[in-house]
């Protein structure tokens, strides 16, 4: 049921987005919808990102689990991804634009690799002490947030850049639309990956759950920052 319940969420996306490339009144604005175009692409790129961090409604139930932290240190924790994005848009924003392109690429790749850190981490951290296993994991934590903090300001700036003329205000209000949609479909998939690899069978299957959830998520901002790069190639 939960297989079929992200595969009709998926359908109905799809679907959407068919409808809306020959509506009237459109949600995303010409070429939106499109995902190799490149408004299309950031579209993409910013749903990809989003779908990355769901993996952090997870983060308590595994710090709790696998390394026997407190409730009240799993959730100051977990905060660090939210953290590192504030700490990331702060040192992004305003720099030339010379430097969004670069930004918006590599924002999306340090994402994955801190992913992929939590991922590593899950595995083969074991036998270190629980302190340096905390401070290991707010690390990669941060870093995964300090990724999209980093390129999200460049990826809405030049959405409303590249948005066709008259078309302004359905760019700026679809980036809201997207964002849910990506968060929300990450959530769903975080879920059903999690019980597929056994997140509910006792202390190992939550690290084999841990493991496969990070590895497999960290594709989304690898692919964000290819369609960054798309969408950044024309001037």
């Amino acid at each position: 049921f939960q297989a079929a319940g992200v595969g009709l969420g998926l359908a109905l996306g799809l679907a959407a987005l068919r409808r809306d490339a020959t509506a009237p009144v459109r949600l995303l604005p010409r070429g939106g919808a499109q995902p190799l175009a490149p408004l299309g692409a950031l579209y993409a790129s910013v749903a990809l990102l989003l779908f990355g961090t769901t993996t952090e409604i997870f983060v308590p139930y595994f710090l709790q689990l696998l390394q026997g932290q407190t409730p009240l240190v799993a959730g100051y924790l977990t905060a660090a991804m939210a953290g590192g994005w504030s700490l990331g848009s702060m040192l992004s924003s305003g720099r030339p634009a010379a430097l969004a392109g670069p930004l918006a690429r590599t924002g999306p790749f340090l994402s994955m690799l801190g992913l992929l850190a939590l991922a590593g981490f899950s595995a083969f951290a074991t036998s270190l002490p629980a302190g340096v296993q905390a401070g290991l994991w707010g690390a990669a934590l941060a870093l995964t947030g300090a990724g999209v903090g980093i390129c999200w300001p460049h990826l809405l700036t030049r959405i409303l850049t590249l948005a066709p003329a008259g078309e302004g205000d359905t760019a700026s209000a679809a980036i809201t639309t997207i964002q849910l949609y990506g968060i929300a479909i990450g959530a769903a998939m975080a879920g059903l990956l999690a019980n597929a690899a056994g997140v509910t069978q006792g202390a190992e299957g939550a690290r084999q759950a841990a493991v496969v959830l990070f590895a497999v998520f960290a594709l989304a901002p690898g692919l964000a920052a290819l369609l960054a790069g798309r969408g950044f190639a024309r001037g």
